[in-house]
């Protein structure tokens, strides 16, 4: 089942998964590999998208890697991504791997390597993974073994963007999300830097931005940081869709911050400006 996740230790409200139906909910991992159980309140049931999810727009995050017993640095295992692939690049000589749904515990692909093959790094293709849970059961060229743990998410525009939860079923969502909302400069200023956190590619991405936000606002609580991711992924959300209209002709490239700044006035121009650019480079993916 789609589930739109509620307040959780582990992942931004909103965000996306395809877990299997239990009455608490079952993370096969929880951003380290590990798997968690969550409570189901405030997490929403969707029905499936009408359109399909492209794969090679999912995007990855390496969340443990260990050879043996010994756990390694994730960042020795490379996400090597463009418009056309994504791959995952092992700094070592590889026999052969299998990966893993771990929602659904089946086997998805295996690799072998050629007879060619690089001695000193192994790259795997990922690109058409759907958006899931996965490990890598791998062998080593020297005989050892391995485990290597990563996540495919929702396209941002589908993970912020669902549009139910912005309508019939807002009532349930625990924070409630309000668009154009009057507030201070103080005000803005927080809320701007909850959207530029919230929306960080690389290593953060998509992770709770309560430690981060913190370093700038000691004085924040849990409730008030999980109000401002929710009002940014609102934002985030919003001008992903101003992306797809701008795609289709609908409006102007330069229409984008206008009329993000109009629904939420609180936005500055180097976030409107940062967010128009990656809402028009997924409608064009």
């Amino acid at each position: 089942m789609l589930v739109y996740l509620g307040p959780n230790p582990y992942f931004p409200e909103g965000t996306l998964f395809d877990l299997d139906d239990t009455p608490e909910l079952t993370l096969p991992d929880r951003g380290d590999g590990t798997p968690a159980i969550i409570d189901r309140m405030g997490s929403i049931v969707c029905p499936p998208f009408a359109e399909n999810i492209p794969p090679g727009q999912c995007p990855v995050v390496v969340t443990s890697y260990a050879i043996g017993e010994r756990l390694e640095d994730i960042a020795r295992i490379k996400v090597d991504e463009s418009i056309h692939f994504q791959v995952l690049v092992i700094p070592q000589s590889v026999v052969s791997i299998l990966v893993n749904d771990r929602v659904r515990s089946v086997e998805v692909d295996s690799y072998f390597p050629s007879a060619n093959g690089d001695e000193t790094e192994y790259r795997f293709h990922i690109s058409h993974l759907q958006p899931g849970f996965y490990e890598a059961m791998i062998k080593f060229a020297d005989g050892s073994t391995g485990r290597l743990t990563f996540i495919k998410f929702f396209p941002p525009r589908f993970s912020a963007g669902y549009p139910g939860i912005r309508n019939d079923e807002r009532q349930i969502v625990p924070h409630e999300v309000v668009n154009n909302v009057s507030v201070t400069a103080n005000e803005s200023e927080i809320l701007n830097k909850a959207l530029e956190l919230a929306t960080e590619w690389g290593e953060n991405f998509r992770k709770p931005i309560h430690d981060r936000i913190r370093v700038f606002y000691p004085e924040l609580d849990d409730d008030e940081i999980d109000h401002l991711t929710t009002l940014a992924r609102e934002a985030e959300s919003f001008i992903y869709s101003l992306g797809e209209k701008e795609c289709r002709g609908e409006i102007g490239e330069h229409d984008i911050t206008a009329v993000a700044a109009r629904e939420y006035t609180w936005i500055n121009q180097q976030n409107a400006s940062r967010l128009a650019g990656i809402a028009m480079y997924y409608a064009r993916r």
